[in-house]
């Protein structure tokens, strides 16, 4: 139908509008017990989720966004935006982030994340899946000096975990 009614919005707890080439998702706030959301694929710039602070599943993979603020979202486990426009990403406010998937595969595979902020309390195995950003010069901050020695010493382009050029930070 390609819409909800008023009256059923407290009741949607999962959308998926997926490969179906829409450019914006004016109204998604409204829907505040959504639980899961995947619009991958599509042409969405912008995004709201300040109000969708159930939100658990994040798939916004595949779309041109350059930025969004997920701060509000702290009951987010997973969170999938590969193959977007991002420089940075934040995502220390996360505390029960752990699926992360940032890389730029996909249909912007230029995506060239600089700066990657993990906090002190998202798990560092994270790490496995955001590492896979293409290009160099990406920083990982990770909250606490001794995160940045777990990080440097688990994580190294020895051992291929890193790209040439990463550097972790506080």
């Amino acid at each position: 139908d390609n819409y909800v009614c008023t009256e059923n919005i407290d009741t949607v707890t999962a959308i998926s509008p997926s490969n179906q080439g829409i450019s914006d998702l004016t109204g998604i706030e409204d829907f505040t017990d959504l639980f899961g959301l995947n619009f991958q694929g599509n042409q969405i710039t912008s995004l709201n989720l300040s109000s969708n602070t159930a939100l658990y599943y994040l798939d916004c993979a595949g779309n041109p966004l350059t930025s969004f603020d997920l701060s509000q979202n702290t009951a987010l486990h997973t969170l999938k935006c590969n193959g977007n426009q991002l420089i940075s990403l934040d995502v220390s406010a996360n505390i029960n982030l752990q699926i992360l998937n940032c890389s730029g595969q996909g249909i912007y595979p230029t995506t060239s994340i600089t700066s990657l902020n993990l906090g002190s309390f998202i798990p560092l195995t994270l790490l496995l899946n955001a590492t896979q950003m293409q290009g160099s010069g990406l920083t990982i901050h990770v909250g606490t000096p001794q995160r940045v020695a777990q990080a440097q010493n688990a994580f190294t382009v020895g051992n291929g975990s890193i790209s040439a050029g990463t550097t972790f930070a506080i």
